[in-house]
């Protein structure tokens, strides 16, 4: 997060040049609980493991933990190409879940990557969506929307 209270985004390094939407590539790198069914299957993938990631961001974002979690990589492999998603009880556990917020995580973890919420139109699906029908795309782009929340920065000292 910057000064501003804008996200910024890394990629650390394990990103991959694709071209085209339909290049795909076969690199195995991630974070286990973040990684795509068709990554763990090693079929080839293209761009729409970033929108399961972010499916995956999404949730452990507002719950505080990814979705599909066990200590064996094996049975944590098993349980991101076969189990159902599972939305904490609002009143047990004080995390309310909007209906659009489900829909978008549920449609971003979709196992087909053909379906996933992104495979048509790119980032387009996602700023289409029910969920972000408040945001203000250009105003966002152009930092025009005031954040709610300002980050304490230190300042920065550049070593020479």
């Amino acid at each position: 997060m910057d000064a501003d209270g804008y996200i910024c985004l890394a990629d650390f390094g394990l990103a991959k040049f694709l071209t085209t939407s339909s290049d795909q590539t076969y690199s195995f790198c991630g974070t286990a609980e973040y990684l795509a069914p068709e990554i763990l299957d090693m079929q080839g993938h293209g761009f729409t493991v970033d929108w399961w990631t972010l499916g995956i961001l999404l949730y452990e974002m507002v719950t505080g933990r990814p979705p599909f979690m066990h200590k064996s990589h094996h049975k944590l492999g098993v349980l991101i190409r076969n189990s159902r998603i599972i939305f904490p009880d609002p009143v047990k556990h004080g995390i309310p879940m909007s209906d659009d917020l489900k829909d978008i995580i549920s449609k971003l973890l979709d196992r087909n990557p053909k379906t996933r919420l992104g495979s048509k139109n790119d980032a387009h699906d996602l700023i289409n969506h029910p969920f972000f029908a408040d945001i203000d795309w250009e105003k966002l782009e152009q930092k025009e929307i005031k954040a709610k929340y300002l980050p304490e920065v230190a300042p920065v000292q550049l070593l020479q």
